[in-house]
């Protein structure tokens, strides 16, 4: 049952990193498909423990990530797919997760740089940013104007790295 779990687990990301790429937004009702159904899972298991892993997990993602929100250096919807997928993953290895989904993320971010040739730009405005940060002590929204196809989608990467975590949990054992 944990395998069929982990496998809708990434229907539903990979789902969602298709309408990210797609559209540039992650869909609700496939965010509120995937908490249902690791309920469901769970309810079926009778894994009351895991059930509590996995809010942990997806409470200290928020709390990590709700930050970055609200200074619009993430969208909602990334934010509430990483909140998922730590509902799903637990405790149970989910370094692999974070450090599979941080790579890539960084990744897209520098073919990203490189492909708009906007290295320097970016570095200046995010220089600027932390250095008005600390001046005023009070943030503001993070983004540059007219700067929306530059951003970076997190939901093909969270993708990646479910994929990676289900193989390195259920393949790799």
């Amino acid at each position: 049952m944990e395998v069929v779990q982990a496998l809708y687990l990434c229907v539903v990301t990979g789902i969602c990193a298709l309408t990210d790429m797609k559209e540039r937004k992650i869909k609700n009702c496939w965010l509120k498909a995937a908490v249902l159904g690791a309920l469901f899972f769970m309810a079926v298991r009778g894994d009351w423990h895991m059930v509590l892993d996995g809010l942990t997990i997806m409470i200290l993602t928020f709390a990590v990530l709700y930050p970055l929100y609200l200074l619009r250096m993430m969208g909602a919807g990334d934010v509430k797919l990483m909140c998922v997928a730590g509902l799903y993953i637990g405790w149970k290895k989910p370094l692999v997760f974070w450090a599979v989904t941080g790579v890539l993320c960084a990744i897209e971010a520098l073919c990203k740089l490189a492909y708009y040739r906007n290295v320097k730009k970016r570095l200046l405005y995010f220089w600027n940013y932390i250095h008005c940060l600390y001046v005023s002590k009070s943030p503001k929204a993070y983004g540059m104007p007219d700067s929306r196809q530059e951003t970076i989608g997190l939901a093909l990467p969270v993708f990646c790295g479910v994929f990676s975590w289900i193989f390195v949990v259920y393949i790799m054992k």
